[in-house]
């Protein structure tokens, strides 16, 4: 299996692509991050494309492959585990935007949360070796004035 080294552009050129299907994008800014990320969008659904980009260039071979999951909005969590990872191969932009199409098709339309304010998804939890169907936006439900910047906001609506 052949490594090919990808460049800031041609992720992007890649995540622009997906805008003629009405998916839409914006970088995404986490401080301890060491790679570049994305957040992808179409219609209410979500994904975080953790792109293994470095300083506009991919990683060495075999320290990262690029990874897509399912995020819930209010809770700034994973609603699903990551899913298989992309290889940066010859064919990597395909499977990508092949990832990105199934990890949203995954994405049921899970019920959302009834507090007010909240708007988190309702999600199948394991605690304690017990599965129950919970908020996953709990840990917030105290904290729910908490405000997004002008970024995200535009972004979320």
């Amino acid at each position: 299996m052949a490594y090919v080294k990808i460049t800031q552009k041609e992720f992007e050129d890649v995540l622009n692509n997906l805008g003629k299907s009405g998916f839409s994008w914006i970088e995404w800014e986490e401080p301890k991050a060491r790679e570049k990320i994305y957040m992808v969008k179409i219609n209410d659904k979500y994904v975080k494309v953790f792109s293994s980009l470095v300083d506009g260039v991919s990683r060495e071979v075999g320290t990262d492959a690029i990874r897509v999951v399912a995020w819930d909005k209010p809770s700034k969590r994973p609603i699903m585990s990551s899913e298989k990872r992309v290889n940066r191969t010859d064919n990597w932009a395909e499977n990508l935007k092949k990832k990105i199409n199934e990890v949203i098709s995954k994405q049921v339309d899970f019920p959302t949360c009834t507090i007010p304010g909240c708007g988190g998804k309702i999600v199948p939890i394991k605690y304690k070796g017990k599965e129950f169907n919970g908020c996953i936006n709990y840990k917030n439900h105290g904290n729910l004035n908490k405000k997004l910047t002008e970024k995200d906001l535009e972004f979320w609506e």
